[in-house]
């Protein structure tokens, strides 16, 4: 489970140095249990680094490395790690037991302050070793910010090779507990499944998002109260499918040269997508709110939406500087229709981020939906609130 120390726990009795005492170190503890649990982030800071302070004063004390490793544990998830580099030297040193904190995260507490403070070839190789070392021993405050940081650091570089390695690792290690950090366990895997494409496509990519689609679906389905994350994620993971299928659709992958092409051959992909389809449809959506009789009546004498299609004109057109550079992406929009024309656009996600959803919003705003039967006002309604459309751009070979 995510944990962080209960300090309050901790026993106080023992021995300490001459410049402190017992209940000294008892008011220091239960002030920072108040910040950690209410206070702000530099509250919590605050009273961190006097835990630090405390720990270190008192070197004999049997829990002095644990005091220490908690210390330096809010240091990093609140400070930047400053300060927290002598914290975790210290609780290295000292006897933490085991079944209060894995060795292994003393370690990533050790190597993520040297690499906070001074990132470098060294710092980040011994980090590395440590978050690989890591991977299957729990999921703490601590780890959830050092992975997570770690490959963020390497796409901020578009060093894509180490920001893929370090991006499914992360996933590797919050996926256990994707119940209650689903949204850094996604993050984590499409960036992973991001990074790869953008390093060298294949086929692959397109396969494992459609599955980290499915494995959304089945999260949604489990949870009685879909939080917002999870939605925007699913719709996130299908414009990146639909951008990387476009890809090989176009031709891309077999221009490709060097290409891993580990996964189906581009002409396979349809079936592989179309299984990965069925497969969401499996973990449909539970419904959490009971619908009155009088809203089923209600609902029932409404007229249905005029049947047709939206008249695209204009035309949506590539953006230029996209368009130059080959980009490939998608838009998901959710339109609203009052009188036949789109009244309002929602854009639920957009690939690559700040590229393509400008253009497809101010484009959409000017169509209108065409009735092909029906009588509009009579026979049929035109208002729609809920109309999804993808939108894919692609370069033609």
């Amino acid at each position: 489970m995510l944990r962080t120390i209960v300090i309050s726990a901790i026993v106080t009795t023992g021995a300490l140095s001459a410049s402190g005492q017992a209940g000294d170190i008892n008011d220091v503890i239960s002030a920072y249990n108040e910040a950690a649990s209410t206070g702000s982030a530099a509250e919590r800071s605050a009273a961190a680094r006097a835990l630090g302070v405390a720990a270190m004063e008192n070197p004999d004390h049997q829990d002095a490395g644990l005091l220490a490793y908690e210390a330096g544990q809010s240091l990093c998830v609140y400070d930047g790690c400053e300060g927290a580099s002598q914290l975790a030297a210290f609780a290295t040193s000292a006897e933490v037991p085991a079944n209060a904190v894995p060795p292994a995260h003393i370690e990533i507490l050790r190597t993520y302050a040297d690499w906070k403070s001074q990132p470098n070839g060294q710092t980040r190789s011994a980090l590395d070793g440590a978050l690989e070392a890591g991977v299957d021993t729990g999921v703490s405050l601590l780890t959830l910010t050092a992975y997570q940081a770690r490959y963020l650091y390497e796409f901020e570089k578009s060093d894509y090779r180490e920001a893929e390695i370090n991006a499914r690792l992360a996933s590797a290690h919050f996926a256990p507990f994707k119940d209650m950090i689903g949204k850094n366990w996604s993050d984590a895997a499409i960036a992973g499944i991001i990074a790869g494409f953008s390093r060298n496509p294949d086929t692959q990519d397109v396969v494992e998002m459609a599955e980290h689609r499915v494995a959304l679906a089945k999260l949604s389905s489990e949870t009685s109260d879909t939080p917002d994350w999870l939605d925007r994620h699913r719709h996130l993971a299908h414009a990146w499918q639909l951008a990387m299928y476009a890809y090989y659709e176009s031709g891309g992958g077999r221009r490709q040269t060097g290409s891993r092409l580990q996964g189906p051959d581009p002409d396979q992909l349809k079936t592989v997508i179309r299984d990965s389809e069925r497969r969401m449809r499996d973990y449909p959506k539970i419904r959490t709110r009971i619908v009155s009789a009088e809203e089923y009546e209600a609902d029932e004498s409404k007229l249905p939406f005029c049947s047709g299609e939206l008249d695209m004109t204009p035309q949506l057109r590539y953006p230029m500087r996209a368009s130059q550079r080959g980009m490939y992406g998608a838009v998901l929009a959710r339109l609203k229709i009052n009188d036949l024309k789109v009244s309002d656009v929602e854009i639920l996600a957009a690939v690559p981020h700040s590229t393509f959803e400008e253009r497809a919003k101010n484009t959409i705003m000017k169509w209108r939906w065409n009735v092909s039967s029906g009588t509009p006002g009579e026979t049929c309604r035109t208002n729609h609130d809920n109309i999804f459309i993808p939108l894919i751009f692609a370069m033609e070979s």
